[in-house]
């Protein structure tokens, strides 16, 4: 039954319209992650945290060995300019986003991961 003050009709028009606001703002974040000048930053900090100054960090290095490390660089630097890790970033996204919009939410997602990954649980 829905009172003069809009009730159940109301909730749900509230709901609708935090789903359209969250869904344009992860349509216009997810725009902006495609630019290609987000990318190259981002690519770059990553530099910036793996080769500080240019340069090598001494102790990973002298962990794993020179060539080792080079060859790991690369891969890393591939792997984050592929679809594949494009795909998971928007994923990611999307599913913070809907948890904030929608915390109720919490325990299907604690679900999906513990059906496919285990025993992972959001806080």
């Amino acid at each position: 039954m829905v009172d003069g003050s809009g009730g159940k009709h109301s909730v749900w028009r509230n709901r609708f319209y935090n789903w359209e606001w969250a869904m344009h703002l992860m349509i216009e974040k997810i725009q902006r992650l495609r630019r290609s000048s987000v990318v190259a930053a981002g690519i770059q900090h990553v530099e910036q945290i793996l080769w500080p100054d240019d340069k090598a960090p001494a102790a990973v290095v002298g962990l794993v060995g020179h060539k080792e490390y080079e060859q790991c660089a690369k891969d890393l630097y591939y792997f984050i300019q592929s679809s594949v890790c494009m795909k998971q970033l928007v994923l990611d996204l999307l599913e913070l986003l809907l948890l904030s919009a929608f915390p109720e939410l919490t325990s299907v997602f604690n679900t999906l991961h513990e059906e496919k990954f285990g025993e992972l649980i959001i806080d």
